[in-house]
């Protein structure tokens, strides 16, 4: 079984948009927009520059504890209470596309701390992969995963057309829908 984190686990947005405000200086988003963005680029929907988006970039690249700060989206809490389960009868992999200060430690100790490993499974550390845009079919594909869950449509199609046999959700959100 794969999972994407950001978006489907940890909210990624809030501290994004937030990010936006605090680096630019100014305010642009609506209300609601760092709960249910309304396209996945919502920033440049509101007016923020490409050198803008860069500059934020380098700020969460930069900062060794921005993966390990997000908060959890409404299914983490979910996931939590069958993790221990699907730990015994599956393999589970948590496939992102993070980059900056060692980010697969901070996703596994996020995933750690978030989904109870050391409650549940004491023995099992969460299997965390590093992929880059576009190589997420083909990882599953190689693992030979039987279900994958994204909240990006380029994700979830990727592993339609590179990973047929495996069962590609697309989780339901407000930034995925057109």
């Amino acid at each position: 079984i794969g999972l994407d984190i950001d978006g489907v686990l940890a909210d990624f947005q809030m501290p994004y948009q937030s990010l936006f405000i605090a680096l630019t200086g100014r305010n642009t988003f609506l209300a609601g927009d760092s709960r249910n963005p309304p396209i996945w680029d919502w920033p440049t929907l509101r007016g923020y520059t490409d050198d803008e988006t860069k500059a934020v970039w380098r700020h969460i690249r930069a900062d060794e504890n921005f993966w390990l700060n997000l908060q959890e989206c409404d299914g983490c809490q979910t996931l939590r209470t069958v993790i221990a389960g699907l730990e015994r009868k599956h393999e589970v992999y948590f496939i992102t596309d993070r980059s900056g200060i060692r980010p697969k430690r901070q996703t596994e100790i996020w995933l750690w701390d978030h989904l109870g490993y050391a409650h549940h499974s004491p023995t099992v550390w969460p299997t965390v992969l590093l992929v880059g845009r576009g190589f997420k079919g083909q990882v599953a594909a190689g693992l030979k995963l039987d279900a994958y869950i994204d909240d990006n449509l380029d994700n979830a199609k990727d592993i339609g057309w590179k990973s047929p046999t495996t069962q590609s959700y697309l989780l339901d959100r407000s930034y995925n829908q057109t």
